[in-house]
């Protein structure tokens, strides 16, 4: 019964417009209350419609200037939410089945009882004690979960952080891909069209030159056909006289039927060859497939630190430049321009410093180069160098023996590079033309092979197959071709990438 008075009280102190606990509840002519707000509201709209104010309820009208606070609502209004919040706080804290007040904690089924739950056949002989008795219990525990929970939520957002930097290098590196697709699709396009032009220029010449024969064929034809239209209507008009005028001069007639000959034009030579003559376009297009391939197994490399003040390394590890500051030179003729392992110094004991040549240390040696932070022993890898800007250098593979025996000052012996000394490498000095440098399958002696290319080199990429045993070496710049291949190498357990700048003083960049 007090619940149903309760709610009729309810009833009455909300207003009919919001439905909710009415806030300054303001009374108007006919006597009916509303939130000060909602009345406010539907006196504007009315105005802003043009019509009357009327009570929302009972449709009579008022005026806005005669509404009044109703204090006594107000503090209804408030003793009611007061009695609202002691119902629900007595509901929580009281057993809803028995209305006795909560004070036990079973910890079988982890619930609130009060002492007639204790005491059911539901709670028989369970486990239980006082609410304060294990709160700090399940507090601690409660506290334990909440930390894993935070802890999950952190390392799930961790997880997701890593996820989107996958999603955003997994697109970087798509991008890469699409955009290095696009560029050889691009290179190629220039590459077939140009291939186009001249096959097109060239059977077009073979056009101009065929129709040419032909009309001088054509021509000579037109001459003789001529002669015999002419002779046949000297012969007819011969015929058509009498027997004095037939016999006339019949002896020049028939001389000059003797002496006509037919000549059969030549056959018009045809090339078939000719038709489809790109068989140089395949050879490119199968060297630049290698090339494609190859770029799969791309590796950064950077040179290691090195010992030679000659040479000059970046601080990003990727230039490497030759530099030479001389400090003294009587004779800068009698200079001793150090190559690398020149022919001359083959099995040649170099002992002491010339007086005339720069007193600095090692200068009467070679340069030995520098070698890739990166150690073969398996697999497969490509990288590439800029040489556009250098008249002189060498790269290629090294297995570093000479770098782990240091060559001294008074007493060294100087091989000439090639695989047997531990050197797959290719080159130029001095504008000589690219070299590669091998040796003889049957002596084993040193051989530099001069390479044909029909391109100034610009960059250069380098493919190691270690179970294969080769090293191959491409242009990658216009035209993409193969420039030279070692095989059959026999390596070593480690073998790096090798780079030497010689003399010229411009940089190999390491790309």
């Amino acid at each position: 019964m007090a619940s149903a008075i309760l709610a009729n009280i309810k009833e009455e102190v909300t207003c009919p417009i919001c439905l909710e606990f009415m806030i300054e509840p303001m009374s108007i002519d006919c006597g009916h209350i509303f939130c000060q707000a909602c009345i406010t509201s539907s006196y504007k709209f009315n105005m802003g419609t043009g019509s009357e104010s009327n009570c929302p309820v009972c449709q009579s009208p008022y005026k806005f200037e005669n509404l009044r606070l109703h204090r006594h609502m107000v503090n209804i209004v408030q003793s009611l939410k007061k009695a609202t919040l002691s119902s629900k706080e007595q509901n929580v804290h009281h057993c809803a089945r028995h209305g006795e007040k909560l004070q036990l904690f079973c910890k079988d089924d982890e619930e609130v009882i009060c002492w007639l739950c204790e005491r059911s056949q539901q709670h028989c002989g369970h486990n239980t004690c006082l609410l304060e008795e294990v709160a700090q219990e399940y507090q601690n525990k409660l506290q334990a979960a909440l930390d894993k929970l935070r802890k999950n939520k952190e390392e799930s957002e961790k997880w997701k952080a890593e996820l989107q930097q996958d999603k955003t290098s997994w697109q970087t590196q798509i991008q890469g891909k699409i955009q290095n697709v696009q560029a050889d699709f691009t290179q190629w396009k220039g590459i077939l069209d140009s291939e186009e032009e001249k096959v097109l220029q060239k059977l077009k010449r073979e056009e101009e030159d065929g129709l040419q024969a032909l009309a001088v064929s054509e021509n000579e034809l037109t001459q003789q056909s001529k002669l015999v239209t002419e002779l046949i209507s000297d012969v007819e008009h011969q015929l058509e006289g009498s027997t004095m005028e037939m016999l006339q001069d019949v002896n020049t007639i028939m001389r000059r039927c003797e002496l006509l000959t037919m000549k059969k034009p030549i056959p018009f030579p045809k090339k078939e060859q000719t038709v489809f003559p790109i068989t140089g376009l395949r050879g490119v297009l199968r060297a630049f497939q290698e090339l494609t391939d190859a770029r799969q197994y791309w590796v950064h490399v950077r040179v290691t630190t090195n010992d030679d003040w000659r040479i000059d390394i970046s601080k990003n590890q990727r230039k490497i430049r030759y530099q030479y500051t001389p400090v003294f030179s009587p004779k800068p003729s009698s200079i001793c321009r150090d190559h690398f392992f020149p022919a001359q110094k083959v099995h040649k004991k170099v002992v002491g410093f010339s007086q005339n040549a720069f007193q600095l240390p090692g200068n009467n040696l070679p340069l030995l180069g520098v070698l890739g932070a990166l150690v073969i022993t398996s697999g497969k890898h490509y990288w590439e160098v800029d040489v556009s800007k250098k008249t002189s250098w060498l790269l290629g593979l090294s297995d570093g023996r000479h770098f782990r025996c240091r060559p001294s000052h008074d007493h060294t012996v100087y091989e000439v590079p090639r695989p047997k000394t531990g050197y797959w490498i290719i080159g130029m000095e001095d504008k000589s033309g690219c070299k590669a440098f091998g040796e003889d399958p049957t002596t084993h002696s040193p051989l530099s092979l001069p390479l044909s290319l029909p391109v100034a080199l610009e960059r250069v990429g380098v493919f190691v197959d270690y179970q294969a045993g080769s090293v191959s070496f491409y242009s990658t710049t216009y035209n993409a071709f193969l420039i030279y291949r070692f095989t059959n190498c026999a390596f070593p357990c480690e073998v790096y990438p090798y780079f030497n700048p010689l003399q010229c003083p411009e940089p190999m960049i390491l790309c």
